[in-house]
């Protein structure tokens, strides 16, 4: 699935790479700044005065709640939009400002978010500063409300040692007030970052690198589900219900060789020598002279098929074989074995002349080279097969392979050769194979891998059906190579 795939997975990885680029170009740049304070309680109260003020908190965990309650108090923020001036308020600073703390610790950050570097240092230290005044002042008038309550006291008609001693307490009051510090103070102010903390374009694209890798693979997988199309041999084995009697594996040697030899054509040959064995060899089969190849579809490969058949045939010591294009409506065979195309199967029906030595303008000897098969009269021939192609697409295709002349012209191929290879167009797209079909020996489907889907495949099986026709088996064409033997070499 991967491999097949590899596209889609790979394209939803780039776009998800290419949005998050645009998406950090489309983002102003943001500074952060932290600056930091230290909760801790100086007990100076009780140093002074000898009263405790500032009772230490025995839950550590509630009492770094109650600091970042603190910090969040609209109060402070309006603190320190007072001393950033008039373009902030304390909206603004509850949006751009984080409190946070580490577990239990004392200590509480406070990171300010900004255009500029130096603004976003002087937003942290502004709220820091803010902070640590509000809780020296809240300190401060506690401290003042217990100097006023000792003062109204004083006013009153007291003995001598309670005045003397309330004087006392007021002199201590008066001087907690003083050095008082709110249990709180900056241990380290904010720095202007040296760049932006955002956006980040290297960790945005690879996080939409791995936003797209998910759903391509999704993607993939959902295709993969949804595809019909057959893949393996037993998938086309089973939409056929025929056996198959050679893989074809993808080659380029296939698509682009026209003589049939050389040290590389043996390994891409033989699918079509294991072919030719099942036609002649095959078990309780008739001596078959003629073969009808046909597909499901355009674009399977039965040109390639056929002509490799016929060239099997040949080399396997049959003197005579004749492979004829029957597909008027898409020739390809003058294409592929560099013919003339203005002559061949149609001409040949127009011109109603009988196959013999009148239609040598007609059909071409294809010489295969390497050796010779015996034939001729005047000693051996070169190796070799014959070919007629479709030539020109008649007006009316259809009712020229369904002629009188077309089938004379198969009864008489089928008496000057040994055997015969037809190749017709699919059955299920138009109906010139059909009575092409009924005159043939036997019937060969080829199926591409990757490219017929099993509606297409079981589609074909019931029109052959229908006509009565029964394949004797199936080519899997572009299937994946296997053949130890010749592993190293294809």
């Amino acid at each position: 699935m991967l491999g097949r795939r590899a596209w889609v997975i790979l394209l939803a990885v780039v776009v998800g790479v290419v949005a998050a680029l645009i998406f950090s170009a489309s983002q102003s740049k943001r500074y952060e700044s932290t600056a930091k304070l230290l909760f801790k309680p100086t007990l100076i109260d009780y140093a002074v005065s000898g009263v405790t003020l500032q009772v230490p908190n025995q839950d550590p965990v509630r009492e770094a709640a109650t600091n970042l309650g603190l910090l969040a108090l609209d109060e402070v923020r309006q603190r320190a939009a007072a001393r950033l001036g008039p373009d902030y308020t304390p909206k603004r600073i509850k949006r751009d400002v984080k409190v946070s703390s580490s577990g239990t610790s004392d200590i509480v950050s406070i990171t300010a978010s900004a255009p500029t570097s130096d603004q976003s240092a002087r937003v942290a230290d502004a709220v820091a500063t803010a902070f640590v005044t509000y809780q020296r002042n809240a300190q401060r008038d506690q401290v003042a409300a217990a100097a006023d309550t000792v003062r109204r006291d004083l006013k009153q008609h007291l003995p001598a040692a309670t005045a003397t001693a309330l004087r006392a307490s007021l002199e201590r009051l008066n001087l907690l007030a003083a050095v008082q510090t709110g249990g709180v103070k900056v241990v380290q102010r904010a720095d202007p970052p040296s760049g932006p903390s955002s956006p980040k374009p290297v960790l945005n694209g690879v996080l939409g690198g791995a936003i797209g890798l998910l759903l391509g693979l999704g993607l993939a997988l959902a295709s993969e589900q949804l595809d019909r199309r057959v893949r393996r041999v037993g998938q086309l084995q089973g939409a056929l219900g025929v056996p198959v009697l050679a893989s074809v594996p993808r080659s380029r040697l296939l698509r682009r060789r026209t003589d049939f030899e050389g040290h590389d054509a043996d390994a891409v040959e033989e699918p079509f020598r294991r072919l030719r064995a099942s036609l002649r060899h095959g078990e309780g089969e008739a001596e078959r002279r003629s073969v009808l190849v046909t597909s499901a579809r355009k674009g399977s490969g039965k040109t390639t098929v056929a002509t490799h058949l016929a060239a099997a045939l040949a080399r396997g010591g049959l003197a005579n074989v004749l492979l004829i294009e029957a597909d008027l409506r898409r020739p390809r065979l003058a294409t592929f074995l560099n013919l003339p195309s203005e002559r061949g199967l149609s001409t040949l029906l127009q011109a109603g002349v009988a196959l013999g030595p009148e239609a040598a303008d007609h059909i071409f000897r294809i010489p295969l080279g390497g050796g010779s098969n015996g034939s001729g009269p005047g000693g051996p021939e070169m190796l070799g097969f014959d070919a007629l192609p479709a030539g020109p697409p008649p007006d009316h295709p259809s009712e020229m392979l369904e002629s009188g002349a077309m089938r004379d012209l198969l009864l008489a191929a089928g008496s000057s050769y040994d055997l015969v290879v037809i190749e017709a167009p699919p059955p299920t797209l138009v109906s010139d194979a059909i009575p092409l079909m009924k005159q043939a020996d036997g019937v060969l489907i080829v199926g591409r891998l990757g490219r017929e889907s099993e509606p297409e495949l079981r589609q074909l099986r019931d029109e052959l059906e229908r006509f009565g026709v029964t394949p004797m088996g199936a080519v899997a064409n572009f299937s994946r190579r296997s053949n130890p033997y010749y592993a190293k070499r294809a």
